[in-house]
This record gives C-alpha cells, structure tokens and sequence, in this order.
C-alpha cells in the first residue's frame, strides 16, 4: 500500500475520531446545561419568585437537534412552561426527526403565545390555553383533528400562523372551532398535496394570508368578513361546492 494513502487514511480516521468525540463533549454538555437551567428556574419557583417580584416571561429554546436530550426535555418543558406568557422552542434541524411536544404543555393557562419549530404535535385530550393569543406552527407535525382541539380550546386566539405544517388536509375554523376573537391568519404550504381545502367562518378577521393548493370553500364559509383589512391568496381555487 502506498504510504501516503495510509497516512491519508490514518489522518481521515483520527479527523472522524475527533468529531464523534466532540459530538459527544458537545451532547455531554447541552445535556448538563438544560439540566442545570432547568433545576434552577424549578428551585426558584419553589422558593417563590413572587416573594422577591421575580417571574419568568418567556422561555425559548432553540436546539439543533433533539436526540440526544429527548429525556430531558420530556422532564422540563412541563415543568417550564408553567407559569410562562411566551413559549418558543425551535429545532434547527433538517432531520425527519421530530420532536413530540408532551400533552402538558396544553395544561399551561397561563401561556399567550406559543411558538413551535419543527415538532410534533399529537391528538390530546384537553387543552387549556385559555389566555392564548398568538400561535405559530411553522414545519409541525400535527393532523386536522389536532389543530381543531386546539382551536377549541384557544377562546382568545387572535393570530394564527400555519407555515409549511405537515399532517393537515382538511382545516376548517368553522363553528365552535373558530375564534370569534381571530384577527389574523396566515397559512402557507410548500407541498404540491391535491385536495386540501380550507373553510373560514371567523367573522372579526382582518388579514387573511393563503399561500398554497388550497381549495377554499365559500359555502361552507359566510364569506363575509367586515373587518378584512387584507387579502392575500395565491394559489388557492375558490369553491362554491
């Protein structure tokens, strides 16, 4: 074997040796930093933020990936998120992996907004965001039925945001599942899915954003929105049927 070839392929194994070692180093520590922040924002609550005028507002996160710290965050983020008004957690990942967001998130009534990056969301059975008011779900995993129980449970929604969100086919905010305090929706899909259609019964909106195949059906919506500041659609085939 030629010599440079084997220190080639000497120097290429300890190059691989040292990033799956500062793979791990870097796992060890984000492991031990969420951890630590995590014991500590609980043993504050515990002593009583409110006895020193102390209170967290907001709480984001953003991580590149979720495997190696899935245990943790499953511990945490409950236990986080309550008491919080603003909650964001972001995966900077292109993985198909995604994160599923634990169903005690959707107990925290103290939350105004929520914010969610590249997770998954699954069916539950109460949601209690009864101060909720902005939503936005950009590259979520979540179905129809997911979305309308949220809805339903969201009486103070006035901004939602549903960006390149995969799993929904048929969304419709229509009857109890729409926010009569919904001002501002903006759906977006990148993917080329057939048959998807939308139906919108929120009479106090005022700007309505549609980037995507979506089939928009006016019988089933009034319509009529009397407060519609803005419309934006495109792509989007109107339907009377």
């Amino acid at each position: 074997m030629d010599p440079d070839s084997v220190k080639s392929t000497l120097s290429g194994l300890a190059f691989g040796n040292v990033l799956a070692a500062a793979a791990r180093d870097y796992q060890k520590l984000l492991s031990q930093r969420i951890n630590s922040y995590g014991k500590a924002i609980a043993k504050g609550r515990n002593r009583g933020y409110s006895d020193q005028n102390l209170s967290i507002h907001k709480l984001h996160l953003d991580l590149s990936r979720p495997e190696p710290v899935v245990s943790l965050l499953d511990k945490w983020i409950p236990i986080l998120a309550l008491n919080i008004k603003v909650f964001k957690l972001n995966f900077l990942s292109y993985t198909p992996a995604y994160y599923e967001l634990p169903s005690a998130v959707f107990l925290a009534e103290s939350l105004e907004e929520l914010h969610l990056h590249r997770c998954k969301v699954s069916p539950v059975e109460s949601v209690r965001f009864k101060h909720l008011r902005t939503l936005t779900l950009k590259w979520v995993l979540i179905n129809d039925g997911a979305l309308e129980k949220i809805m339903l449970g969201c009486p103070l929604l006035g901004r939602m945001d549903l960006i390149s969100c995969q799993g929904l086919r048929n969304i419709r905010l229509v009857g109890e599942a729409a926010s009569r305090g919904l001002k501002h929706l903006k759906l977006y899909n990148l993917e080329r899915i057939e048959g998807c259609s939308i139906g919108i019964d929120a009479p106090n909106l005022e700007t309505v954003c549609i980037d995507g195949p979506w089939i928009w059906s006016h019988r089933q919506s009034a319509f009529l929105f009397s407060r519609l500041t803005r419309l934006h659609l495109y792509r989007v085939m109107l339907s009377s049927e």
